[in-house]
């Protein structure tokens, strides 16, 4: 995550920029989310729609610093 991008001259409350996320496992390495970019302007809310698996989780758990 880095700079704010804008949005019609107000700064994103919420910018990814190439954001991937690798785990190790015993059967190797898993990217659950690989070179995702969005962000969100002030006042907007925003849906992460997939099916299961594909990294949803994993990406909110990063945007809180949990992951």
């Amino acid at each position: 995550m880095s700079k704010r991008r804008r949005h019609h001259g107000l700064a994103a409350v919420i910018t990814v920029e190439r954001v991937t996320r690798t785990f190790e496992t015993p059967a190797g390495d898993f990217t659950a989310v690989r070179d995702v970019s969005f962000s969100v302007a002030p006042g907007r809310f925003v849906s992460l729609v997939g099916p299961s698996g594909c990294g949803k989780t994993t990406l909110l758990g990063m945007i809180a610093g949990l992951v």
